[in-house]
């Protein structure tokens, strides 16, 4: 679905709406954030800081064991973000966005932002 070796780290979580914001920000190196948000969220199970990163979506046969353990108690989809599948996150879906927003913006559900104003440009997301 989508893969960088860009560092990341967790961002930002929205109670209220069960978002979760994971981010590559800007450096000199890049001049862009690179957002991964996931909606729906049901575990998240994920260090804080992650040195590259390659997203994507397990179909049932391949649930991770610590999500398999628990599946009957989850509706949504479950996404590794890493190559051994221990990093992981069950959400109803998730997108990526390219932006330029300042260090302490979210790209996480604002009133703030508008067709005028948009979020960033979409490099993937999940199949709806």
């Amino acid at each position: 679905m989508y893969k960088s070796d860009r560092d990341f780290k967790l961002w930002d979580y929205r109670v209220s709406h069960g978002q979760l914001l994971l981010r590559s920000p800007m450096s000199p190196d890049h001049h862009t954030n690179v957002d991964i948000q996931f909606f729906g969220v049901e575990l998240i199970c994920l260090p804080t800081f992650m040195h590259g990163i390659r997203l994507r979506l397990f179909n049932g046969d391949e649930r991770h064991s610590d999500a398999r353990r628990h599946a009957h108690e989850y509706v949504g989809k479950v996404f590794s973000c890493n190559d051994n599948g221990d990093a992981l996150v069950i959400a109803a879906g998730c997108r990526v966005l390219e932006n330029t927003m300042d260090i302490f913006e979210s790209s996480l559900f604002s009133i703030h932002y508008s067709e005028d104003r948009p979020l960033g440009t979409v490099l993937a997301r999940s199949e709806k």
